[in-house]
């Protein structure tokens, strides 16, 4: 869902764990999140060999949403997703997109040079060649 867009944000508790690595990476400063963007690595599923996508995010600290996951009325460090760095699939060539100039905020997904969700097109028609 996050590749194509659908799914724009990410939850995760706010929990001393939590906090220790949102700072330790820049995200949080103290106990508030700092407006810098910061790459960072989402795995799906547990496992070494899942597929891993490193994204750019913004960290808030919301209520989440439940269509998708969120416990309602209750407050998450909210990782809002800015765009789709890499892709890593095992026993399958990497996909990047390091030419893409149009991950940005203001940035129209639907402007015809981009695949959703701020992907450069022709950078993702490379990647699947």
């Amino acid at each position: 869902m996050i590749l194509y867009g659908k799914k724009k944000e990410e939850y995760r508790e706010i929990t001393p764990y939590y906090i220790t690595r949102f700072q330790s990476i820049g995200l949080l400063h103290l106990y508030m999140p700092t407006d810098e963007p910061k790459v960072i690595a989402l795995r799906n599923g547990y496992r070494k060999d899942s597929p891993t996508m490193k994204v750019l995010v913004q960290l808030k600290i919301d209520e989440g949403k439940t269509e998708w996951g969120a416990e309602p009325n209750k407050t998450y460090y909210v990782l809002i997703i800015k765009g789709i760095i890499s892709i890593d699939t095992p026993n399958e060539p990497d996909v990047y997109f390091p030419d893409c100039d149009r991950i940005t905020d203001g940035h129209e997904s639907n402007c015809g040079d981009c695949y959703r969700f701020e992907i450069c097109r022709k950078a993702w028609e490379r990647g699947q060649r």
